[in-house]
C-alpha cells in the first residue's frame, strides 16, 4: 500500500506532539515545587590551625598529611632545651639579686644602729674637746698674765733671771696647749659632721635597695616569661580531623604563635557550592537544607546556610555553558548539624536541596548527582 505524502506529513506531525509532549513531560516532573532550591558541590571542612605554645625546633611528626587524627593526639614533639636554658639563666638571675638585697638590706639596718651611736660617740668627743679647750684657756690665761706679772716685777725689782724664764716657758706652753686644744675640737667637730652624714648614707643605701627591688621586678618578669614558654613540647590535636599540610618540617625552628599544622575539623563539615544570582532573593543564612551523597543513597544529612558571599563572582567553566552569556553566582557553604562517624569526608560529591519557604514538603533531588 502506498503513503500518501500528505499522510508521511501527518504522522511525522503526530510523532513530533508526542515526543514534544515526552520531553515537556520530563522537564515538568524535573523542575522542584516552589520554595524547594538544588545546587551541586563538593563537601569540604573548617580548617584548625595548630600553632607551638613554645619557641623551638621541630624533634618530631607523629602523623603526615592525610591521616586522620583524634582530639588529643600527640602529632608533633618540639626541642624545648633553648627554652629550658633561658629559664635556668633567669632563675640564677633573680637568686642573684636576691642575695644582693637580703645582703643589702642586713647592711642597712647594722647603719641604722650604727649611725646614732657614732654620733653619740663624736658628740661625747666634741664635749671633751671643749672642756679641755675651757682648761687650756684658763691655764693660758693664767700663765700669761703671771709671766705679764713677773716682766713688770724684773723692771722696779730684781728677780731672778731663771725664775723669768721658767715664767715665760710656762706661758709659751700654755698658750701652745690652747692651739692644741683647739685644734681637737676642730677635729671633734669635723668627726661629729662626719658622723652625722651616716642618716644621708642610710637614706642613700635605702634608694639603692629600690633600685635593687625594681632590677628584682624585672628579673621576676624575665623569669616568669621563660617559665610561660617553658611548658610541654608536646603538640596535640584540638580537634578530631585529617591533617591538611604541615607548615614546619623535623629541624625547623617555631617560633611561640607560630604555625604548626593545619587539620580539616571533621566536626565543622560543610557542602561549597554556588547559588544562581536569579535565587539569591529567596536566601539567608540559617535556611535548613539536606545534602545527599552518591555513597549514601537512601540517606540524607541535615544542614544549613552558613555562609552565603555578600557579592557575586563569575561562574566557574564548569558552571558555564559554552556559547551562554556570562553567569554569576553567589558562594555558599552549607554546614551539616552533625557528622555522625564522620562518615562524611571531603571531596565527596553531593547534592543539597534547600528550602526557603517554610511548610513546603522536602523532596529528593530531581537529577542525577
Amino acid at each position: 500500500m502506498k503513503i500518501s505524502s500528505k499522510t508521511f506529513v501527518i504522522i511525522w506531525l503526530v510523532l513530533a506532539v508526542l515526543f514534544g509532549g515526552y520531553l515537556l513531560y520530563r522537564q515538568l516532573s524535573a523542575l522542584l515545587p516552589e520554595g524547594l532550591l538544588q545546587m551541586t558541590g563538593v563537601i569540604d571542612g573548617d580548617r584548625v590551625t595548630v600553632i607551638s605554645r613554645v619557641p623551638g625546633r621541630v624533634q618530631k611528626l607523629l602523623a603526615q598529611e592525610g591521616d586522620v587524627v583524634t582530639a588529643g593526639q600527640v602529632i608533633c614533639m618540639l626541642d624545648d632545651s633553648q627554652v629550658n636554658a633561658h629559664v635556668v639563666e633567669a632563675r640564677q638571675a633573680l637568686d642573684t639579686l636576691l642575695a644582693r638585697r637580703q645582703e643589702s638590706a642586713a647592711d642597712i639596718e647594722v647603719l641604722k644602729k650604727e649611725v646614732p651611736l657614732a654620733i653619740d660617740s663624736a658628740k661625747a668627743e666634741v664635749d671633751k674637746a671643749k672642756a679641755q679647750l675651757t682648761q687650756a684657756e684658763a691655764k693660758a690665761k693664767q700663765a700669761a698674765s703671771h709671766y705679764a706679772a713677773m716682766k713688770t716685777a724684773a723692771q722696779s725689782a730684781g728677780v731672778n733671771p731663771k725664775a723669768l724664764d721658767e715664767t715665760g716657758l710656762a706661758a709659751s706652753q700654755a698658750k701652745a696647749d690652747l692651739t692644741g686644744a683647739k685644734t681637737v675640737v676642730t677635729q671633734a667637730m669635723d668627726a661629729l659632721n662626719h658622723e652625722s652624714l651616716g642618716w644621708e648614707r642610710v637614706q642613700a643605701a635605702q634608694e639603692s635597695l629600690k633600685t635593687l627591688d625594681a632590677q628584682i621586678e624585672e628579673a621576676k618578669t624575665g623569669l616568669e616569661k621563660a617559665q610561660s614558654l617553658s611548658v610541654d613540647p608536646t603538640v596535640k590535636a584540638p580537634v578530631e580531623g585529617i591533617i591538611v599540610g604541615w607548615a614546619a618540617g623535623i629541624g625547623d625552628y617555631v617560633a611561640k604563635d607560630g604555625p604548626l599544622v593545619n587539620i580539616l575539623d571533621l566536626d565543622h563539615i560543610y557542602m561549597k557550592t554556588s547559588f544562581r544570582a536569579e535565587d539569591i532573593g529567596y536566601l539567608r543564612l540559617g535556611l535548613p537544607a539536606r545534602i545527599y551523597l552518591d555513597l549514601y543513597p537512601e540517606r540524607f544529612f541535615t544542614a544549613g546556610i552558613g555562609y552565603l558571599a555578600s557579592g557575586p563572582e563569575m561562574a566557574s567553566q564548569e558552571e558555564q555553558r559554552p556559547g551562554e552569556p556570562q553567569k554569576y553566582v553567589y558562594p555558599a557553604k552549607l554546614y551539616l548539624d552533625s557528622n555522625p562517624e564522620h562518615v562524611v569526608m571531603p571531596g565527596h560529591k553531593a547534592v543539597a536541596i534547600v528550602r526557603w519557604l517554610e511548610g513546603v514538603s522536602w523532596i529528593r533531588p530531581r537529577v542525577k548527582k
